[in-house]
């Protein structure tokens, strides 16, 4: 790979923390919208002109959308007429295309709803980029479902697509559950709630309120474990196309051998963050050579940069030959990091080796976190969800290869460029490939919601989904058995390369399911 031309050393003043703000949320939804919108019903042609902030415009509200003045979003469910972020308007735009096509085919058709944060902010985890590679991965899952022939027609029933935004951090869940659970008696005919987000608070909320109301969920990116409100019990309807935090830590331990041990564990303590504490939680499991936390930090406050260079400090006093990093990529990660390639001389000479979950494909590289990585001595290594790399389409005829191959024919064609560096629309598309099969068991062209909870029931070690990811075979508790993952490097330029498979298995068994 050619890097780009590095300074010989770092920059001198890391980023303050107003500019660490800045370069984590994207700009803000503020943009002028104008179109012709011709009023033939008052007689009146002419330019409309509106500012939309983060909000609703009545044009667009049927009821399914609600402004918040704080902080000042919209957020409810679209069929992707409205765009809730300007970042989101490509994606959203094909899928009220396809949407529209169904609907004027004439055909039976269901809905399935992508539930993810839309407008984001100072507190949360994705970018813009992740959400609309979800976006992408579901949008494919669905155009390729429709194009399915059967002996003399495409395939029913069809899939509709809607987009359900439930804020930043997922704090207005409950309205968007609310709205969606309006629709499953109505002309959506939902069936499903795929991606759900991160692991924050609001998202288990969110869970559980749908498993109550009886909709199921496929799960895309959450890998907190378990996915349980502790008030409620486990989810009835539930689905998690990817590995949860116990089998990312317990595959990185198996590809790391006995390598850890000097370990040095860092952990996010922010309070509403399920990912980073079940990740510090499993860490302690699988590394014995740990007998607690050694650095914490609190994302959700002020002063990172600042506590990061304390932790680098820390460690450079004690050179560990792998550091576990029980935290964030966007906001975490991306301050460690630059950290790093500022530590003295003499902590230089010792190669620093990271080692975290999967969220580390959201992290932010600053010039100075390019450095750390290009000539510091510092190496990134993380569990990834998925990535293209993980398949030689050149090796046969598994299935997940051919789902892959057509998967990526199909990025290509609609989306340009090679097929999702960071694996969000792989997973993406298979937390809409379980909702499809779902549909498929119930051999129904219109079934309702509860041919789907029946149908939903028999996922398990017999009844899999051959995904561009890999196997899924479930558990009863809905959490993916045995889950294949790419161990990967993150490169300087912000990509990441792969290194080797891993397998939460000591004998690098792949997911146990019927012959």
């Amino acid at each position: 790979m050619n890097l780009p031309t590095f300074l010989s050393e770092p920059p001198e003043t890391p980023p303050s923390d107003a500019k660490r703000r800045s370069d984590r949320v994207r700009k803000r939804a503020v943009w002028i919208v104008a179109g012709a919108l011709v009023l033939t019903a008052l007689g009146v042609g002419g330019w409309a002109v509106f500012e939309n902030v983060n909000g609703c415009d009545g044009a667009f509200n049927d009821g399914a959308l609600r402004e918040f003045d704080d902080p000042g979003e919209c957020v409810g469910v679209s069929d992707g007429s409205y765009v809730f972020a300007p970042e989101l308007d490509a994606v959203s735009a094909k899928i009220r295309e396809e949407n529209r096509r169904v609907e004027e085919s004439g055909a039976s058709s269901v809905s399935f709803a992508y539930f993810i944060p839309m407008t984001l902010g100072e507190g949360d985890t994705q970018g813009y980029e992740a959400v609309e590679s979800e976006l992408q991965g579901a949008y494919l899952a669905q155009y390729n479902w429709n194009r399915t022939t059967g002996a003399e027609r495409l395939v029913e029933p069809q899939v509709r697509l809607l987009l359900a935004n439930p804020g930043a951090e997922t704090n207005r869940w409950s309205f968007v559950v609310d709205e969606l659970v309006s629709r499953v008696d109505g002309t959506d005919r939902l069936r499903a709630v795929i991606g759900m987000g991160p692991s924050f608070d609001g998202t288990f909320a969110a869970l559980s309120a749908l498993d109550a109301a009886g909709v199921p969920t496929a799960v895309a990116a959450m890998t907190a474990n378990p996915a349980v409100d502790p008030q409620v019990g486990p989810p009835r309807y539930f689905a998690r196309v990817g590995p949860t935090n116990a089998q990312e830590v317990a595959a990185l331990a198996n590809a790391m051998g006995g390598e850890a041990r000097r370990p040095v564990l860092i952990v996010d303590v922010r309070a509403d963050d399920t990912y980073t504490k079940t990740l510090a939680d499993e860490f302690i499991k699988r590394f014995p050579a740990l007998a607690d936390t050694d650095e914490e930090y609190d994302s959700s406050l002020d002063g990172l940069f600042q506590t990061m260079n304390d932790i680098r400090n820390n460690i450079c006093s004690r050179p560990p030959d792998v550091v576990l990093f029980a935290g964030r990529g966007r906001v975490g990660l991306t301050e460690f990091l630059t950290s790093l390639a500022d530590r003295n001389a003499d902590c230089r000479e010792n190669p620093i080796r990271v080692v975290t979950g999967d969220d580390a494909t959201e992290t932010v590289l600053t010039d100075t976190g390019r450095f750390a990585l290009a000539k510091a001595k510092v190496t990134v290594q993380y569990t990834a969800l998925a990535h293209p790399s993980q398949w030689n389409l050149e090796a046969g005829a598994q299935p997940s290869v051919q789902e892959f191959a057509r998967f990526a024919a199909a990025f290509e064609t609609h989306f340009g460029g090679g097929a999702d560096n960071d694996g969000h629309a792989m997973i993406a598309y298979d937390a809409a490939l379980i909702a499809i099969k779902a549909v498929r068991l119930t051999g129904e062209t219109a079934p309702t919601l509860e041919h789907v909870e029946q149908a939903w029931g028999r996922f398990g070690e017999c009844t899999v989904v051959d995904g561009v990811t890999g196997t899924i075979a479930l558990d009863k508790s809905g959490d993916a058995l045995d889950k294949y993952m790419p161990l990967v490097a993150l490169q300087p330029d912000g990509t990441s390369t792969f290194v080797k498979a891993a397998w939460p298995t000591e004998d690098g068994s792949p997911a146990r399911h019927c012959d």
